[in-house]
């Protein structure tokens, strides 16, 4: 587990699994009721070894390049 959040009587949980030829990134959400888990829920990709980067992510979302801070008037070079 990389990091766990709690909130009121809901649990956060980012999970990152490697195995040979596998790796995956995963995050659950589990609600907790009297100490026991009573509903949850799980969501789990393949992570990308030769994908975009956060920045690229973004623009490609955005079309926006994310890191550049720009002022209003200013030119683009």
């Amino acid at each position: 587990m990389l990091r766990q959040s709690v909130e009121g009587d809901v649990v956060w949980n980012e999970w990152h699994w490697s195995a040979t030829g596998l790796e995956m990134a995963e995050v659950t959400v589990m609600g907790i009721r009297q100490g026991q888990i009573s509903w949850a829920r799980l969501y789990m990709e393949p992570v990308e070894q030769a994908g975009q980067d956060i920045d690229e992510a973004m623009k490609t979302i955005t079309g926006k390049d994310q890191g550049v801070d720009r002022r209003e008037g200013e030119a683009e070079q």
